[in-house]
């Protein structure tokens, strides 16, 4: 008798196992893995084996679609992410399973890509530096305009000011500046990325839309780029954003905080980041510092990042939180709200210019 054709034809009707429901076996098995029982040092083991490699991520893939299928990780604990998200967080306590927890959320998370004409809406709580503000910012998804709020009058709301391209401006061959300028570039070149963690991290730190004309071989340099990508929820496919966490994982000196962690906004969360030396802008001396990569304690999808700088016996902060994020039609809309009257906003069109970008020659590929 050939069991494996008797074990297809007994659940041939069963879907396949997709992205969410992979991730809802993934978020039992964490639980599984953390809760301290000889059970779970078990699935440890399992997990341990499972993993790195791609045949060998496979296989945790093939583990976990098991535990969801034949129901043995229920006896695990915690829910798992759905269609209303996670009712409880897995009960991790390593850097790498928090990671594997905030990709397994990431995962789950599904959305369309918005048109080329729609706006990217985002609220941060930033702490640029020894003051703090919230700043509300639009971008289209095409990069053609982006749109933010101007000074208010003394009688009356702040206008909506939105700046505009030259007519067939298109993104550079580097783009180092705001990762969200150029949303729906950046999602097709980021879709086009290896998913095998690994691979990903050396061609974001080599291609130079993401790092630049020089390769990022620094640890905090490597580390401020997924910090910044993986601020984009609305820009980066969801299969991405989870190898980026994982991509975290890999970067030298990273580690789980143990003290209690909080963004600048003051919201409790859990740290992942790492101790460097930062070049001191005015007195051309290294100071120790600490990157910090703040995620949501109940889910542990994206929140903010911090640096805390150390001199003097004295600690800065800087750094920036999320607030919200969302998809609207106009500029000046937030999620869920009017469209803002035709009066409040503003339209300034940039003059075109003969050279945008660094003169420099792309490195051969």
């Amino acid at each position: 008798m050939d069991e494996m054709t008797a074990l297809r034809e007994l659940r041939a009707d069963a879907p396949a196992p997709d992205a969410a429901r992979l991730a809802a076996g993934r978020w039992k098995l964490l639980n599984a893995v953390a809760d301290g029982s000889p059970r779970s040092r078990r699935l440890a083991l399992l997990v341990r084996a499972a993993a790195g490699t791609r045949p060998r991520r496979a296989a945790l893939a093939a583990l976990t679609a098991a535990g969801v299928t034949a129901g043995v990780l229920t006896a695990a604990g915690g829910a798992g992410p759905g269609a209303a998200g996670p009712a409880a967080a897995p009960r991790v306590r390593t850097v790498a399973q928090v990671l594997e927890a905030a990709a397994t959320y990431a995962e789950s998370r599904g959305g369309a890509q918005p048109a080329p004409d729609q706006w990217l809406y985002v609220r941060t709580y930033d702490c640029p530096h020894d003051t703090c503000r919230v700043n509300e910012e639009w971008t289209r998804y095409d990069g053609a305009r982006t749109a933010m709020l101007g000074h208010a009058p003394k009688n009356g709301p702040a206008p909506v000011v939105v700046t505009v391209l030259p007519s067939g401006a298109t993104p550079p061959v580097y783009d180092r500046g705001e990762p969200g300028d150029w949303p729906q570039e950046t999602f097709r070149r980021l879709a086009r990325m290896p998913g095998e963690p690994h691979a990903l991290l050396r061609r974001l730190s080599s291609d130079p839309f993401f790092a630049g004309p020089v390769p990022l071989t620094a640890p905090d340099e490597q580390f401020d780029l997924l910090s910044d990508l993986l601020s984009l929820p609305d820009a980066v496919p969801p299969h991405v954003t989870a190898a980026l966490y994982r991509a975290v994982a890999l970067i030298p000196g990273v580690q789980l905080l143990d003290r209690g962690a909080r963004d600048v906004k003051g919201r409790p969360g859990v740290a992942v980041g790492f101790h460097f030396t930062e070049l001191h802008e005015k007195h051309a001396i290294r100071l120790p510092s600490d990157a910090e990569l703040i995620l949501d304690p109940r889910t542990y999808a994206y929140r903010g990042s911090t640096d805390r700088i150390h001199w003097q016996g004295k600690t800065t902060v800087r750094g920036s939180a999320l607030l919200a994020t969302g998809v609207v039609d106009h500029p000046g809309q937030r999620p869920g709200g009017p469209v803002p009257p035709p009066s409040s906003v503003k339209v300034v069109e940039l003059p075109k210019v003969v050279h945008v970008g660094p003169l420099v020659t792309p490195p051969a590929r």
